[in-house]
């Protein structure tokens, strides 16, 4: 029983540091919520971009995920522009956005944002404050925090 446990135990902490999102809540199923983006974090080097005024012009990214209006809908604003599109979850806990915004003026804040979803091989994590979203392409992943 004890070797089972052990293995068991293993297998889990392999199967939340694999992706490098840790904190994962299984019972949480739904990104539903407005959120806001907390941090950048590069992939590779582990470096983690927080906002400032300099590279976010004083504005945040913040978007609405809603499933309530029979398709699931992604609204909000990425710094000085507003997006809108659909998102469809994937299995394992991957996620697929397409939206539709322009990227006219945008400080560097916003600019990762799209670094992070510019194609559909994401990975996410939910747990009761935040929404982690890796890109594993771009080797970049995004930390929101519920608004």
């Amino acid at each position: 029983m004890k070797k089972c446990l052990t293995v068991l135990a293993s297998l889990m902490i392999f199967s939340c540091t694999e992706s490098g999102i840790n904190d994962i809540e299984p019972h949480i199923t739904s990104i539903s919520g407005t959120w806001k983006v907390k941090t950048y974090e590069d992939l590779v080097t582990g470096v983690v971009t927080k906002k400032t005024d300099e590279n976010s012009w004083g504005m945040d990214v913040v978007i609405t995920f809603n499933e309530t209006t029979g398709r699931n809908e992604v609204t909000g604003y990425v710094t000085t522009n507003e997006m809108s599109g659909e998102f469809s979850y994937g299995t394992n806990t991957t996620l697929s956005l397409s939206y539709t915004v322009t990227e006219i003026n945008e400080p560097e804040w916003g600019k990762k944002f799209h670094q992070v979803f510019r194609n559909e091989a994401l990975k996410y994590a939910l747990t009761l404050e935040e929404l982690k979203i890796q890109n594993s392409k771009e080797n970049i992943g995004v930390t929101f925090v519920r608004e």
